[in-house]
């Protein structure tokens, strides 16, 4: 009995551990001043720019979703630039890396990876302008009601591909925490104030 106690009190001890280990050490409900947040540059009320526990090498910068009453409800990070690749070669390898990665992670996904018919933007050389262009998508989701094994508090996470210019694509990896519904229905509510 008394090693079962012992055993039950270590696995809380590493709990912690492990759900900061989702989101870049981000935890649903973090009051984003422990994040060091600053007020988007969109202007957007509840946006911020966010410094993150563990970052990844693959983003260079973090942006979050917080109200005062939820915290943070919703975390991203902006992927590096890969530069020089209208094929798209670069940024899908990254893709694919970091797609393994999550899946090994969080399980069942479902991906949307296609383009337009009748795109104007499809050679494989203008991959990543068809992109730009929004006639091509390239994104996976983990969500918890189809089947994702997400922890705790985290509701769906979204890795897709965006481009800058016809030549430079980045990554974008979203988490969406349990919160997020409620933090929604607050910016909603305070958005239709006026009318």
């Amino acid at each position: 009995m008394r090693m079962m106690m012992i055993f039950a009190a270590a696995c809380l001890a590493f709990a912690p551990a492990a759900a900061t280990a989702q989101a870049f050490g981000v935890t649903p409900g973090t009051n984003v001043s422990r994040l060091n947040g600053t007020p988007s540059s969109t202007g957007r009320k509840y946006y911020y720019r966010v410094t993150v526990p563990l970052p990844n090498r693959e983003f260079e910068s973090y942006s979050a979703i917080a109200t005062p009453t939820e915290g943070v409800c919703k975390i991203w990070g902006i992927g590096v630039d890969h530069d020089n690749d209208r094929y798209g070669s670069s940024a899908q390898s990254a893709y694919d890396n970091m797609k393994a990665t999550l899946s090994a992670k969080y399980g069942a996904s479902k991906s949307v990876e296609y383009i337009k018919s009748g795109a104007l933007w499809d050679k494989s050389s203008e991959w990543v302008m068809s992109l730009r262009q929004k006639e091509r998508t390239h994104v996976t989701y983990w969500i918890r009601g189809d089947g994702a094994t997400l922890p705790a508090g985290l509701d769906a996470v979204s890795l897709k591909i965006s481009a800058v210019s016809s030549d430079s694509a980045y990554l974008d990896l979203t988490y969406e925490f349990s919160n997020f519904d409620s933090c929604k229905r607050r910016m909603d509510s305070e958005s239709n104030e006026g009318l």
